[in-house]
């Protein structure tokens, strides 16, 4: 007996973007439901498409039934799909920003579904917005009642069965190659994404497969999405883990300007649309005479967030509690606390425990979701991550615990464990950061102390010269070669936003 299926094309968190002209004239949410449309044709399934859209006005000239959904919690999410759905079996659901939704894959996973008798199916190892999610109806109901005041679902209903994954049954499309590592998102979403998507389809001629991705790796070099900037050369502490480039004696104090600060991120708003921004590449942003005018000038542009890295010492914590509440959450903090005793932390960082340890807690409790603290884990010293987390996982699940950086050599390597790939690939940090100096300068990296290479100025150059010389290193990474300090690096395979 075949199975009732019904696909549902998710498009309540849809932006402009997907709307936005990519391919043949048509955009990401009708190529997406072109391909759902032609796969349960082709594929004779017996079943219907439905969209999903915060009004009924949404509804699109493709003929495709639209259902209002005004749901404010997956609850009342799934219980909206619960009535959409009834009287079918299964429900594919796909993300109407996706406009390379594989046809292959559709038909696979209610293949794979069906055959595995399972409750729910989704897709592994797949670039995210090629392959859909598969559903029994009958759990809509239940999910519905597990799920009140939980957040409304976006990419993935997997978040919504892992805390109970044994009472169910779960079936999984395993890539023929494994995609995690590219971090690859082909949802219309962004201007970084349309740009992107935009590239793909005209490269495959609208043919955007898993093996066509694999193929074509120097052609997912897109604008940046995280601009480090060192607004101040100053440090306020010299852990014992760090190059001597970067010790508080060290910095020369020279400060980027704020109106300098502000040309940077509008010259970021034109290339990138939205991205995230630190002022905190390689010094403490405390350091800075005007540093609460440079944050403001980062809330004021078109950045997601603004990341701020900082010892925890010397700052006035009423500006930065005003500052923290006025961004409305795209200000986030890391402190930088490294030990959970104030013995450890002399051995680790020098005096100011209690100083940096209250403004952590101060700042935690005021803001628990926008600070975080850290720690690294180090050879020898491992006891003192462990003493950090013990004392501060009671208090906070903003915890992160960070490994050694060498900075390809310049320090004596202090890894605990060796976390790297078996396999080296191209940096994600050359993939996705444009690193600049208080001066303007772009060094290769941020790991690039020494300025063993410069790319150029930001503050007075043309970026398309940047980029360009980005993109000649970023491809020959993508052909195994990496050269200069990039062949001992270990910082390759960490990500940042």
């Amino acid at each position: 007996m075949s199975m009732k299926t019904i696909a549902v094309i998710d498009c309540l968190k849809n932006n402009r973007f997907s709307r936005e002209p990519l391919f043949g004239g048509h955009s990401a949410e009708r190529l997406c439901a072109d391909a759902v449309v032609s796969a349960l044709r082709l594929g004779k399934i017996d079943g219907s498409v439905v969209r999903l859209a915060a009004a009924p006005e949404a509804a699109g000239a493709d003929g495709i039934r639209t259902v209002a959904v005004s749901a404010t919690d997956a609850g009342g999410y799934f219980e909206a799909l619960t009535k959409i759905t009834e009287g079918y079996d299964v429900a594919l659901r796909i993300c109407g920003d996706a406009p390379f939704i594989n046809p292959d894959l559709i038909l696979g996973t209610i293949k794979e579904h069906t055959e595995t008798a399972a409750d729910f199916t989704y897709g592994e190892g797949f670039p995210l917005g090629l392959c859909p999610e598969a559903i029994e109806t009958d759990l809509l109901p239940i999910l519905a009642e597990l799920n009140r005041n939980a957040p409304l679902p976006h990419r993935s209903l997997f978040p919504y069965f892992e805390k109970q994954i044994n009472d169910y049954d779960i079936a999984v499309v395993i890539a023929p190659q494994d995609s995690r590592r590219l971090r690859l998102s082909l949802f219309a979403d962004s201007f970084r994404r349309l740009t992107l998507l935009t590239r793909l389809a005209a490269a495959s001629n609208g043919a955007v497969t898993p093996s066509f991705i694999a193929e074509n790796e120097k052609l997912l070099l897109v604008p940046p999405a995280f601009y480090p900037i060192q607004i101040v050369d100053a440090r306020v502490q010299t852990p014992i883990y760090v190059p001597q480039a970067l010790s508080a004696e060290a910095g020369s104090g020279a400060e980027m300007s704020v109106e300098s600060l502000r040309l940077l991120l509008r010259r970021a708003e034109e290339v990138s649309g939205s991205f995230v921004v630190s002022l905190s590449m390689n010094c403490d942003p405390v350091c800075h005479s005007r540093f609460f005018e440079a944050a403001q000038a980062a809330l004021e542009s078109k950045a997601s967030a603004v990341l701020i890295e900082t010892a925890g010492l010397r700052w006035d914590a009423e500006r930065a509690e005003a500052l923290t509440a006025a961004a409305a959450g795209r200000l986030i903090w890391i402190v930088l606390l490294d030990a959970g005793t104030e013995e450890d932390y002399r051995k680790l960082r020098g005096e100011g425990f209690a100083e940096a340890s209250a403004f952590a807690a101060r700042m935690t409790v005021a803001f628990p979701k926008s600070v975080y603290v850290q720690a690294h884990r180090l050879k020898g010293y491992e006891s003192a991550a462990d003493a950090f987390y013990r004392v501060w996982k009671p208090k906070t699940d903003r915890l992160i615990i960070q490994k050694h950086d060498s900075f390809c050599g310049l320090v004596p390597e202090m890894k605990a464990v060796d976390l790297s790939p078996l396999k080296r690939f191209p940096c994600h940090h050359l993939k996705r950061e444009l690193p600049i100096l208080f001066d303007g300068t772009v060094p290769m990296c941020s790991e690039d102390l020494n300025r063993t290479v410069l790319r150029g100025n930001a503050l007075t150059d043309d970026w398309q010269t940047l980029f360009a010389s980005v993109l000649r290193q970023y491809e020959e990474q993508v052909d195994g070669k990496y050269n200069g300090i990039c062949g001992g690096c270990d910082e390759y395979y960490t990500f940042n936003f």
